[in-house]
């Protein structure tokens, strides 16, 4: 059984290998001068820490760009040498399955030495409101001569006011450094705060809005206007901390080694009887959950809705990012109710209440030819299931066929229960490959798009999902079950490449060994194989798997074997040993596939194929 992303697998199918038998670091845009260094420091995080780049800007409009690495948990450092200040600082990446970009400033530096610039949604509104405007378009602009230390203190101090009752229930108070305080994304202080709130700006009009999202109220603050004075209460916030130490001792229970499934610390974080996650109740999900979740494991819950009902919280949706020690995170949909058992309430997680998993990431192959697309290889129907087909409908997806062959949306079928479906050909006549053939069968869950069909996705792009029951009538779509209602939401963080812009140099990984002749002959006879390749700059090793294909000596079926491992997310080469094909078989082919994916989730599929 996979538990959807709480397993990652590379799922390419038979026909893959048949047809292919033929055969972080500083990123300076500027110069520095002088011997002596300086740097800028801080945290870049939105709640959860973010996973991306960090770029500073000079007042001559000099850029130096820093990768944030994967276990800094969004700490940062830049060296600015020989720039100009003042400096506007841009975080892009992703932030719990999110893409965001955040800005910050500062007027100056310590000469020769080191000065903290968060890099935050509070940071992007002090910056914003100096500007009179979107801080991107500040950015943009170049002109900073308004980023006094006048104005930082004024706008900081005008946002502290703003937000005085929700930093006090944290722990802070009125003269807390928004900007340069040195914090932790772990849950407490300015993380806590920052946590429970979200902050959107229109471009449009400039006025953003920053909602709380312990007691869902918003109030707005017009960058164009020094007049704001609207008050953030701090309702709803003891219960937000509960759900934080919740997780603090989830984590605590790994810290050194991992606990058994009938802990009872660990059992007592969940609603056993409530319990779901992607079809899977809590007896099946557990077992995947401790064997994927290893020690050390970093657990970050960001609220993607307002506490419900707002005046006596006993449910919050959101997002549970997942860090094992060493590994790429992964996020996951996930809610928590609050239960009372023996007249004591605790907040107790619930999985992602959803009869499967469903989730998106954009992706780039260089198997056979250049594509880039969508990938739903985190789709995971469970075994079992009555779920025959989904239809997702979204941009990029509109002249799919639907199920029927005309409708909007794309068909997915699950072909076999307990893995993810198949993208299929419409219209939807059974769920066997025979009855509604897949699109592709090298990329079995891939959908290939062209530019202009990725062009009109937008950063956050949301996709709905509605699975159905065929109601064993597969040609009479009318009486088709929909099983999760209108459907669930997915979100894509960041469009897919266009096939112009993976054809630039350095965007994607590539193999600088083995050799095509040396894959073979370890296909062929077995042996130590060693990997070797390059990691472009920002982007997060994942997996590597060697794939075989045989058949028998004297008829009978195609049989594959795979020997896979986990990478650590900045690795450029592993070894592992592969066993000699099965006796009385022969080799048709041989692949090494290695993934890799970027601070915004876009995957990167890269091949050595016989």
């Amino acid at each position: 059984m996979q538990l959807g992303k709480m397993n990652t697998v590379l799922m390419f199918g038979a026909a893959l290998l048949l047809t292919a038998c033929s055969g972080g670091g500083d990123s300076p845009s500027g110069t520095s001068t002088g011997a002596a260094s300086t740097t800028i420091s801080g945290t870049a995080a939105g709640g959860a820490p973010l996973i991306g780049t960090v770029t500073v800007k000079d007042s001559r409009g000099i850029e130096r760009s820093r990768n944030i690495n994967l276990a800094a948990a969004g700490a940062y450092s830049i060296d600015v040498t020989g720039l100009t200040p003042p400096f506007v600082l841009r975080a892009d990446g992703a932030v719990g399955g999110t893409s965001v970009t955040y800005f910050s400033g500062t007027d100056n530096v310590v000469t020769n030495g080191n000065i903290n610039v968060n890099v935050t949604p509070f940071t992007d509104l002090i910056i914003g409101n100096i500007a009179g405007q979107i801080a991107a378009n500040y950015y943009s602009g170049g002109n900073f001569s308004t980023l006094t230390t006048q104005a930082l203190t004024v706008a900081q101090q005008q946002l502290r006011d703003r937000l005085l009752p929700l930093l006090q229930a944290v722990g802070l108070n009125n003269t807390v450094d928004l900007l340069r305080a040195s914090f932790s994304a772990n849950g407490t202080g300015i993380d806590a705060a920052l946590d429970l709130v979200k902050v959107t700006v229109n471009p449009n009009t400039n006025i953003a809005t920053i909602l709380n999202l312990a007691n869902n109220q918003a109030i707005t603050d017009d960058l164009a206007s020094r007049i704001d004075v609207t008050v953030i209460d701090a309702s709803g916030v003891t219960d937000f901390q509960q759900i934080v130490n919740g997780l603090k001792t989830l984590e605590s229970l790994f810290a050194t080694s991992a606990p058994g499934p009938n802990d009872a610390a660990l059992l007592a974080l969940f609603d056993a009887n409530g319990f779901l996650f992607g079809g899977y109740d809590f007896n099946a999900f557990m077992p995947d959950f401790l064997s994927f979740t290893n020690v050390g494991t970093k657990f970050a819950f960001t609220l993607s809705e307002p506490l419900t009902p707002s005046n006596v919280p006993t449910n919050a949706k959101g997002k549970l990012t997942i860090t094992p020690n060493n590994r790429i995170p992964t996020t996951v949909e996930w809610q928590l109710n609050k239960v009372t058992v023996n007249n004591v309430s605790s907040w107790r997680s619930v999985g992602d209440l959803r009869i499967a998993s469903a989730y998106v990431q954009a992706h780039a192959s260089n198997l056979q030819t250049l594509t880039s697309g969508l990938w739903f290889a985190d789709f995971d129907i469970p075994v079992g299931s009555t779920i025959d087909y989904a239809v997702i409908t979204g941009r990029g997806l509109g002249n799919k066929g639907g199920r029927d062959g005309v409708s909007p949306g794309l068909l997915l079928v699950n072909y076999r229960n307990g893995a993810s479906p198949g993208v299929a050909l419409p219209p939807y006549q059974g769920a066997t490959e025979a009855l509604t053939p897949v699109r592709n069968a090298l990329r079995y869950n891939v959908l290939p798009l062209t530019d202009q069909e990725i062009l009109p996705i937008v950063d956050n792009e949301i996709y709905t999902v509605v699975f159905y029951d065929d109601n064993n009538t597969p040609s009479n779509f009318a009486d088709d079950i929909p099983l999760n209602g209108a459907g669930y939401q997915i979100t894509l963080p960041r469009r897919p490449y266009l096939l112009t812009e993976l054809q630039l140099p350095g965007v994607f990984p590539a193999f600088t060994s083995p050799s095509v002749a040396n894959l073979t002959a370890i296909g062929l006879a077995g042996g130590n194989l060693t990997a070797t390749w390059t990691l472009p700059a920002g982007q997060l090793a994942g997996s590597i798997e060697f794939v075989r294909g045989t058949v028998p000596s004297v008829g009978g079926s195609v049989a594959f074997d795979y020997v896979g491992i986990d990478l650590n997310p900045t690795a450029v080469t592993t070894s592992f040993t592969v066993s000699a094909p099965g006796a009385g078989r022969t080799v048709m082919s041989t692949g090494l596939n290695l993934e890799t994916q970027d601070a915004q989730g876009r995957a990167f599929q890269v091949w050595v194929t016989q």
